[in-house]
């Protein structure tokens, strides 16, 4: 499948994807040290852990027949079903986004970015219309996970949180949220979230905290669920890159991981930026073509000259091993890296030419 093997890393811009509503002439520069853990914010009952959901065996294989393709289609519509009341819009004062309820009394999730701190009073609108008070708990800005709560007691449709850890490259998942953001005159009754089917393809087994796959995402999904085929929650939706072809989730692991703190109100990592209601990008940038490679991450194309990779000595058929100390053992990952690496700072990078190592000196600059 060509959308999991190759990757224009000349056309990465990560961005936030929460639907941005206001307006502002621009944002500060983002401190290169995080500030120290801000005061939480009281809670009398914070939310318990939910109970995690076994993964099941992974399906990565691609449907060869018809009736394969109709066994796909009704375990995807499964999974919709199952998750598609669950999925919520979510409305600030600044923006909006979407987010997953995953217990009983209302607990949501969703992308720290979305509902940017604790204490706020924001607007869920469920699938079927209605529009619900809820109060944002935790956020961690550098793993962009975020938690809220509906505040009016009742009985919420949920799904379960299964596991991130153990999914496949190639496996097949579900994605939903609200795409341009919630919109109550687009249907009537109002249009409810929408369904896309893609693939993993890079697991968050990786150690980069961040879950890739094709399903296509937009503005306006940020804080969306990603399910398994199973209807389990093993995502959040949180960056894309500039041409929708690789989509970044929270994995769920790491909720888990924090979920002390999510569910006390605590508020930590990096710095929120305004900018019209979502995190500033700061991408970085090489200007060439990549592929995946056996062995890392094989250059296809160096771009126009003058960029950060023509500058370092690239050449077409370099196969790059490591990017600032860290593994590269495909496309998806040097992009990644690409990521959370700040543009106009001199790393090293090794590479493979004709079978030889060799270390290059590249400066990724800030995307054009």
């Amino acid at each position: 499948m060509s959308s999991l093997k190759r990757y224009t890393v000349a056309a990465v811009s990560s961005v936030a994807l929460g639907l941005l509503l206001t307006m502002t002439a621009g944002a500060a520069d983002t401190p290169s040290t995080a500030p120290a853990t801000r005061p939480a914010v009281a809670r009398a009952a914070p939310p318990a852990a939910p109970t995690v959901v076994p993964t099941a065996k992974p399906r990565v294989d691609t449907p060869s027949t018809l009736d394969d393709l109709k066994a796909l289609q009704k375990q995807v519509e499964e999974v919709v079903k199952k998750g598609l009341p669950a999925t919520v819009a979510i409305i600030t004062s600044d923006g909006q986004g979407s987010g997953i309820i995953i217990s009983k009394d209302g607990v949501i999730l969703t992308a720290a970015h979305v509902i940017e701190k604790p204490g706020l009073t924001v607007t869920v609108v469920l699938a079927d219309g209605r529009h619900l008070s809820a109060k944002t708990l935790g956020t961690d800005h550098d793993a962009d996970t975020g938690m809220l709560k509906i505040t009016k007691a009742g009985d919420y449709p949920y799904c379960d949180v299964g596991q991130s850890g153990p999914l496949k490259r190639g496996e097949w998942v579900v994605a939903l949220g609200h795409p341009g953001g919630y919109n109550p005159q687009s249907t009537t009754p109002p249009r409810p979230p929408v369904a896309r089917l893609g693939r993993v393809i890079s697991p968050s087994a990786t150690g980069l905290n961040q879950l890739d796959t094709d399903c296509t995402l937009i503005m306006g999904d940020s804080g969306g669920p990603l399910f398994d085929l199973e209807g389990h929650v093993v995502g959040i939706h949180s960056k894309i890159s500039i041409g929708t072809q690789l989509n970044m989730h929270v994995p769920v692991d790491l909720f888990l991981k924090s979920w002390q703190r999510l569910a006390r109100g605590d508020d930590w990592n990096g710095t929120q930026v305004a900018v019209r209601g979502a995190q500033a990008p700061k991408p970085a940038w090489l200007g060439i073509s990549v592929e995946d490679d056996d062995n890392g991450c094989k250059v296809t194309d160096i771009g126009i000259a003058g960029n950060p990779g023509e500058k370092a000595g690239l050449k077409p058929g370099d196969v790059i091993t490591k990017f600032n100390a860290r593994d590269v053992g495909s496309a998806s990952e040097l992009l990644n890296l690409l990521t959370t690496s700040r543009p106009n700072r001199e790393v090293a990078m090794d590479v493979l030419r004709d079978g030889e190592k060799m270390t290059l000196k590249i400066t990724p600059v800030q995307h054009p």
